[in-house]
């Protein structure tokens, strides 16, 4: 009788263990709309406030096109999925401090290494996070409405200089203020969108940046608001120094074609031939005007077959190209801070760094203005 009751005692105590163990973790449901990219053994990947957060989690279990996972509660704000190829991933979802079960879909489409997450269920923060999205297309949608009256022929003339400027310089204007909005009065998550300042560093200018880091940030985001402020001065001060300069210049080819460039600006970009957003990006910079600006292109292709290849298929070789055999530990790519592609390094007319990751919209502004409207080296912090 003794054993029988200690027996109980014993399950009933592990029952107790075993929930609270499930109540301090969070579990993750991902089925994939495309079973071959279950055999690129996917990984999930969590994340506090910055890189030295982060946390990769093998699958738990798998049935059919689901897979499983799980993690244990610890102020995690972000994931994503991984995947040993080396290129395909997801987009990120936010994770509630209250989620204990996360469900998604990860859709690819034909052709494509980057998966949509749809359907996310068990998160509220993600949720708000498709909201604040939502809100900042409205923003957009509502800067093209106000343009199609003023101007005739408005879709006809859509990408016209002077329109696309002003489009442009409403819509910094109007997500500038949306964003201080969204800190000053608490109407997002703060961590959330310090994470999304933090990701879109290059989009704005160091005063606009200055101001919102000016908001006091409640106890929660003080972490992710001191990640902002550290990431800003690195780039700052980074591009400030000569040694960014002679970094580029280390290179001998690459030395060369800066100096033979008479353009006003140089737009360096990384890129590789087994790098689908690279390909697809290449394509659409055909497209822009670029009369004032020398592209070169630096392949972080080991094979330099496949490199060649791409840029006949791609029809890409207008451009100067230059192999970094190294990869991502060439010199240039580690200090530059450059962890993935396609990625970008600006020159202005004295060869100086202007910008790293520059977005295409900064860049479609210095096309247009003929200027950089972005020139944090200019600027002290």
């Amino acid at each position: 009788m003794k054993t029988s009751i200690l027996t109980l005692i014993c399950f009933a105590f592990s029952i107790v263990c075993h929930g609270k163990q499930l109540n301090d973790s969070v579990l993750v449901n991902a089925t994939f709309n495309d079973s071959s990219f279950l055999d690129k053994k996917p990984e999930l990947v969590v994340q506090k406030n910055g890189a030295n957060n982060i946390v990769r989690i093998d699958p738990l279990d798998k049935t059919g096109r689901i897979l499983k996972f799980r993690f244990k509660k610890d102020d995690y704000l972000v994931g994503g999925l991984i995947f040993n190829d080396g290129k395909s991933r997801s987009l990120p979802f936010f994770i509630s401090p209250q989620s204990t079960e996360i469900s998604f879909d990860v859709t690819f489409e034909k052709g494509s290494s980057l998966g949509r997450i749809d359907n996310l269920k068990g998160s509220k923060l993600h949720d708000d996070y498709l909201r604040f999205n939502k809100e900042g297309q409205n923003i957009h949608d509502s800067i093209r409405i106000v343009q199609s009256k003023k101007y005739k022929d408005f879709e006809k003339n859509f990408n016209r200089l002077d329109i696309t400027n002003e489009r442009m310089t409403l819509y910094d204007e109007a997500n500038f203020r949306f964003y201080k909005n969204a800190l000053k009065n608490s109407i997002y998550y703060a961590p959330m969108v310090y994470w999304i300042l933090v990701q879109s560093i290059d989009n704005w200018s160091v005063s606009q940046f200055k101001e919102l880091l000016s908001v006091t940030p409640p106890a929660n985001a003080k972490e992710y608001h001191d990640k902002l402020v550290e990431s800003l001065k690195i780039k700052v001060e980074a591009m400030k120094s000569e040694d960014y300069k002679n970094i580029l210049l280390k290179n001998s080819e690459l030395a060369q074609a800066i100096k033979k460039s008479n353009k006003k600006f140089v737009y360096i970009s990384l890129w590789a031939s087994w790098c689908v957003p690279c390909r697809a990006h290449s394509k659409e910079l055909l497209k822009a005007d670029l009369r004032n600006i020398e592209v070169i292109v630096l392949s972080l292709d080991k094979d330099n077959n496949a490199m060649k290849k791409a840029i006949e298929a791609d029809k890409i070789g207008i451009w100067q190209h230059i192999q970094l055999k190294e990869g991502f530990d060439a010199e240039i790519v580690k200090r530059f801070g450059i962890t993935s592609i396609p990625g970008n390094i600006l020159l202005d007319e004295n060869r100086n760094v202007v910008g790293i990751n520059i977005s295409d919209n900064a860049l479609t502004s210095i096309i247009i203005k003929n200027t950089v409207i972005y020139n944090k080296a200019s600027k002290s912090f």
